[in-house]
């Protein structure tokens, strides 16, 4: 009886272990065979087409199609957007001072630096950008826009701008600068016992600088603490969770994310003593909150840790994980979502599309028509 049943468990497990490679087996070739499919239409494309063509154009082409399928986070990074990138969140460049996205083909300001060139002439949210050194930049890419844009300090660059909220263009002419990236635009005393702090970004430095400004606003009497994450567009998760921190207290959960695979569902726990665990504390959000700035107001407010002022926030929640490739370039995947720490998720529907998405949000941060009410970043 015992070797029976020992009989059928070995060929149970068996059967799971051939089934396991057989899937594996056929899963591996259907995957060729699209590979095969797609290079069979490269070659004939090339070989036929009306006019020359460039492979490696073709090539990124048909990945940025392949990931519009997906959501509107995951993206794919030629190498020198990718350098650049990892820049704006480690040092500073010279240039004018914009985070921008491409809608429909148009250059899209989402927000200026706070006290960079472009800031300073007063281009705002949802501007779009439509020329630049008199030549149409409609249907540019990012890579160009980088390259047209960016350029050595003291140098003039000449832009045209439509804005939509009173549909008339306008020309500016900026000289390019040096553009630091700091996590915190500006720290000071409201009165004798409220500080301010104007969070910009989450990027390598953010937490050190945090710590930084608030032990000085706590040297001048600081008792209270308005926290800014207007426009804050968000940026590395490890530095929201220490942000959080700093301001949760216990072993309380800061935020979680869950994924397909096992290996990205993660639990942030507060782990820290912090001196700010129990001070009073506002938060102030808007459109443009976004990523890890919702982490931080998500813990906030579901620990019931301060109160939060101000308008709906971007609501992206979606995790990606860098995929660095042979040639230096890059894909963003996304990997998990966001929840806070009663279980909400962050991220807002995109069902529409990449540019509706994007769109809508542009369309509620240029509401507010007032730049000095905006704290712009990048």
């Amino acid at each position: 009886m015992n070797r029976v049943s020992t009989n059928k468990y070995v060929f149970l497990v068996l059967g799971v272990v051939i089934g396991y490679f057989v899937f594996i087996y056929v899963y591996n070739n259907k995957l060729n065979s699209q590979s095969e499919k797609f290079q069979e239409i490269l070659k004939i494309t090339k070989e036929y087409y009306l006019d020359k063509t460039d492979n490696e154009k073709l090539f990124e082409s048909a990945i940025n199609g392949m990931f519009e399928e997906l959501d509107p986070h995951t993206s794919y990074l030629s190498t020198d957007f990718q350098k650049q990138s990892d820049d704006d969140l480690r040092g500073n460049f010279d240039g004018i001072g914009i985070e921008f996205q491409i809608l429909n083909d148009t250059i899209n300001v989402v927000t200026a630096i706070s006290g960079g060139p472009s800031d300073k002439l007063g281009i705002i949210p949802g501007d779009r950008i439509i020329s630049v050194n008199d030549k149409n930049v409609i249907k540019i890419k990012n890579e160009k826009v980088l390259k047209l844009l960016r350029g050595k300090k003291g140098t003039t660059v000449r832009i045209t701008v439509f804005r939509p909220s009173t549909k008339k263009t306008i020309n500016y002419s900026l000289v390019r600068d040096k553009i630091p990236i700091y996590s915190i635009d500006t720290f000071f005393m409201i009165n004798a016992e409220t500080g301010y702090v104007g969070l910009s970004k989450f990027s390598e430095t953010t937490t050190n600088e945090l710590i930084n400004a608030l032990n000085k606003l706590k040297q001048k009497g600081m008792k209270k603490l308005i926290l800014d994450l207007r426009n804050n567009p968000g940026g590395l998760l490890s530095q929201a969770f220490q942000v959080a921190d700093l301001f949760i207290s216990g072993n309380k959960t800061i935020v979680s994310t869950r994924g397909r695979k096992s290996e990205f569902n993660e639990e942030y726990n507060a782990v820290l003593n912090s001196p700010y665990e129990k001070m009073p504390l506002i938060l102030l959000i808007n459109h443009g909150s976004a990523s890890a700035s919702e982490i931080v107001a998500g813990a906030i407010q579901d620990w019931d840790r301060g109160i939060i002022i101000g308008q709906n926030s971007f609501g992206k929640g979606l995790v990606q994980r860098p995929f660095i490739l042979e040639d230096g370039s890059a894909i963003r995947l996304t990997v998990a979502r966001y929840y806070t720490p009663s279980g909400r998720a962050i991220q807002r529907d995109y069902k529409n599309g990449k540019e509706e998405y994007y769109l809508e949000s542009l369309n509620d941060s240029t509401k507010d028509e007032n730049p000095k009410n905006k704290k712009q970043f990048k």
